[in-house]
């Protein structure tokens, strides 16, 4: 019977999964004695394609279907790719577990998020687990996030993404789905990466990544995989440190991503208008050195400040030199108030300092703008009641 029609093959993981029952010994034995009747044509087959998609996607009770069919072989008969992976093992620190075994793996680690078996002991991977639209893609992402390490020419990122493309396109996955997978694959190591290499509190930071990734149901899908990524590796690559590091990160990129504001491509655009007519302020002697500042000056600066204002802070910059700070006072944007900007060399404890000496002076902040420039300047422009005794304003 199985000779006439080998997805039958499937199906007996299938009814696995199904009945909650692990594979009998003849069972086996039948998978492997006919599991080279599963040809390119049967294994990419719509039928094929489902039946593999519900066994990927159900969670496993006291057994691992998937680890099952990479015992018994099935696994490299519909996935020929994964051969090369096959108990490779890589000598590092981090990996405990041959790379097949690792993928496999980190899918299990996915479909246990929120769960009893939940491995992570993130409560954030469990609500957003529960909520994501597109598991399915999420966990072909996982199973073949490492399919590139069969060739050592290139990155495995890269290569990885590519043999995943011509893998779901093979199997009529729709092309927007090839590219949620393919960008899953090929920036897998990216929030990791940037969590542990990238000061993440600084604003660049998650801008920068936000541009990146793009989507908000992007950023939770790689959010994900990067967690059971490092789950599935091992303890050195996975503990509470490293977790806060990429949860942290994740909050801030997706405030941005949901904000919209600083990661669109109007953003990018208005930020380059803007560099470029402070450029023509310049003498063409000093274009350099102004360019160099206004390439360490924060996005939500650039994007916030008019260009005549952010002229103003320049001057100021360059009249404080060597000094402390240095700061103007301006009539304020209604009657009645005072915008008073600060530019100074960035320390702890510097806007509290300020804020005392308005205080004992009996001046209300009411507004406060606070930024940082990447070569450690604190700009800060607040918005001000004037001083109770106006006669000696002028001597602040």
């Amino acid at each position: 019977m199985i000779a006439e029609n080998p997805l039958l093959l499937l199906r007996i993981f299938e009814e696995s999964v199904r009945l909650k029952r692990p594979l009998s010994m003849e069972a086996k034995r039948l998978v492997k004695e006919f599991g080279s009747l599963m040809n390119k044509s049967i294994y990419t087959s719509e039928l094929a394609v489902k039946s593999f998609e519900r066994i990927l996607v159900t969670r496993r009770f006291r057994f691992y279907v998937l680890t099952e069919m990479l015992n018994t072989g099935l696994l490299i008969r519909i996935l020929p790719e994964f051969a090369r992976l096959s108990n490779r093992i890589l000598y590092n620190n981090y990996h405990i577990y041959p790379v097949d075994r690792h993928s496999i793996k980190v899918v299990r680690v996915l479909k246990h998020f929120g769960t009893a078996d939940d491995e992570s002991g993130c409560t954030l991977c469990g609500e957003l687990y529960k909520k994501l639209n597109g598991k399915k893609w999420l966990l072909w992402a996982a199973l073949l996030h490492d399919i590139g390490k069969g060739d050592p020419t290139m990155s495995h990122s890269e290569k990885g993404m590519e043999l995943a493309q011509s893998i779901l396109t093979e199997r009529n996955a729709p092309v927007s789905a090839v590219k949620t997978v393919a960008f899953l694959i090929k920036e897998h190591l990216f929030l990791a990466n940037m969590a542990s290499r990238r000061d993440i509190d600084a604003e660049e930071t998650a801008i920068f990544c936000a541009r990146r990734i793009q989507r908000i149901d992007r950023l939770k899908m790689l959010y994900l995989l990067t967690v059971a990524d490092s789950v599935a590796t091992g303890p050195k690559a996975w503990n509470e440190w490293r977790e806060t590091l990429l949860t942290n990160l994740f909050l801030k990129v997706a405030s941005i991503l949901e904000g919209k504001e600083l990661a669109s491509g109007k953003a990018i655009r208005t930020e380059e208008q803007k560099k470029a007519q402070l450029l023509a302020m310049v003498p063409k002697a000093n274009r350099q050195i102004a360019a160099n500042l206004f390439a360490v000056m924060s996005p939500r600066y650039l994007l916030k400040m008019p260009v005549k204002q952010i002229r103003r802070h320049v001057d100021l910059y360059h009249a404080m030199g060597k000094e402390p700070y240095k700061w103007e006072i301006r009539p304020g944007a209604s009657s009645g108030t005072r915008t008073v900007t600060i530019c100074a060399q960035d320390r702890p404890g510097l806007f509290a300092k300020f804020a005392g000496v308005l205080t004992l002076n009996q001046i209300d902040i009411l507004s406060a703008q606070i930024f940082t420039w990447r070569n450690s300047t604190a700009l800060d422009i607040l918005e001000v009641t004037p001083p109770p005794d106006r006669i000696f304003e002028k001597e602040m």
